[in-house]
């Protein structure tokens, strides 16, 4: 097109501070003059005019602005500048399960920009209404801080330099995540006395919190064991011919431990539990089982002293122990460990002094009481003898008859100690009972034996009045 001046006479009419405009003319138009405000520009401004046809031109006095078709021969920094987008306002939508763990996805609608063209968004989660630390993707992952608390996320579109927001709808309140199960198992062997040790492992809790603790139930066929709530357990008699497994539960503990959970898991059952046989371990006063019992039913085969075969360790039996240690030559530490139980297994044969007739004898070497009946020997008991610190509290050695006895509690001659139911062979030294049997020499001249042992002594008839009873 061509530009083309309109001739103009500047008169006292005219604004001062315009400048006159130059129109296009265009076919079947008279040119037109308007004023314009002069702009930053020092001189006159051309601008160009589009002219509609059939449409006068009257003259104006604006300020420019942006038309279709015409170009500027100069930058005027104006408000035209501006490109004059805008942006709808939306919605914003949280798609996932509101659970520790889990995510949340943001999905905005509806800002849409005019004229048409890109908009990004830009994003913010809250936790009940207060902004997420570096929580600005459009998908957030919801952690054990979450737990019991509202989500919402705040969405900024923007096109060109327009914006708007919107805030979703919360969440309802984050629910906790249940600890994911691992497995137990149980390690040991399944005889009575061993230990056995739950394992668990795999159990996790994501986001982890600080670490996960574990409680114990030892089931014995199905049924809880009465304070077996440790990680090991020891088999007991009772659990002989039974099954054995363990119920695991394992809780959160620490920072965001609340958020989770707790799971339990129960291991497979053991092999049915054996009982012990006698040997396969080291027996001492207080243990149980069929071992022990197996020991003392062969103390008593072996003819050594033994109240009754009870499976359980007591006193008695130690006494029993210590009289076959003594007889054997093996220390006499009173446990039947590997040697004293090979021993008893080989067995033993203690001979008597004599072998004539019925009659009682003191090993003073060995700390043994004989009962001697048609030359052998019927029945080995521990005792304890003088202890040998002076003549007055050594026992004598020689042959005696029992002369005197008393059923009851006595006061003793020789250290004022109480004897029980003494039975005496020289003067004031005797048999009797008392409280301490130990595996040495420690009496003040009499031969002690346990209280047990005298009421058999009594009980069987074992030394009555004038009985024999050697002492060397």
């Amino acid at each position: 097109m061509e530009i083309t001046p309109i001739t103009t006479t500047a008169t006292a009419a005219e604004t001062p501070g315009l400048v006159p405009e130059y129109a296009a003319a265009l076919p079947g138009h008279a040119g037109a003059r308007r004023h314009v405000a002069r702009g930053p520009v020092v001189g006159i401004i051309a601008a160009a005019l589009a002219f509609t046809p059939g449409v006068a031109m009257a003259a104006t006095s604006a300020a420019p602005s942006p038309v279709a078709g015409v170009v500027a021969t100069a930058p005027v920094a104006t408000a035209a500048d501006t490109t004059g987008t805008t942006v709808a306002t939306g919605t914003v939508t949280i798609s996932g399960t509101a659970k520790v763990g889990q995510k949340l996805t943001a999905t905005p609608a509806g800002f849409d920009a005019t004229p048409a063209t890109t908009v990004t968004y830009s994003y913010q989660w809250m936790r009940n209404g207060k902004a997420i630390s570096k929580a600005t993707n459009p998908t957030y992952s919801l952690v054990a801080a979450d737990y019991g608390t509202t989500i919402t996320v705040k969405v900024t579109a923007k096109a060109d330099t327009a914006t708007a927001t919107a805030t979703s709808k919360a969440t309802s309140k984050v629910a906790a995540l249940k600890l994911t199960a691992g497995k137990v198992t149980i390690s040991g062997k399944t005889t009575v006395a061993q230990k056995l040790t739950a394992k668990p492992s795999g159990f996790k809790a994501s986001p982890k919190p600080a670490k996960i603790s574990y409680t114990y139930k030892w089931l014995r066929n199905g049924k809880a064991i009465k304070g077996a709530t440790k990680k090991t357990y020891t088999l007991t008699t009772s659990d002989v011919k039974k099954k054995i497994s363990v119920k695991v539960t394992a809780k959160a503990t620490g920072t965001g431990a609340s958020a989770f959970t707790a799971t339990s898991k129960t291991s497979a059952k053991t092999a049915k539990v054996k009982d012990l046989k006698f040997g396969d371990r080291t027996l001492t006063v207080g243990m149980k089982g069929a071992d022990v019992k197996a020991m003392q039913k062969r103390l008593s085969a072996l003819h050594f002293y033994v109240p009754k075969a009870s499976g359980t360790y007591d006193a008695n039996t130690q006494q029993a122990v210590w009289a076959f240690q003594k007889a054997k030559g093996l220390s006499r530490d009173g446990a039947v460990g590997p040697k004293t139980a090979k021993a008893m297994k080989k067995g033993l044969t203690v001979k008597p002094k004599s072998k004539s007739g019925t009659h009682l004898e003191v090993n003073l070497k060995k700390q043994i009481l004989l009962y001697v009946k048609g030359g052998k020997v019927v029945k080995i008991f521990n005792v304890s003898t003088g202890s040998g610190i002076g003549e007055s509290i050594k026992t004598p050695k020689g042959t005696y008859k029992f002369s005197r006895q008393i059923n009851g509690m006595h006061a003793s001659t020789l250290s004022g100690g109480l004897m029980y139911r003494p039975k005496y062979f020289n003067g004031g030294v005797a048999l009797h009972g008392y409280t301490s049997v130990p595996a040495y020499p420690a009496s003040h001249g009499c031969v002690r034996i346990s209280y047990t042992a005298m009421d058999y002594i009594w009980k069987t008839g074992v030394a009555p009045m004038g009985e024999t009873i050697m002492v060397y």
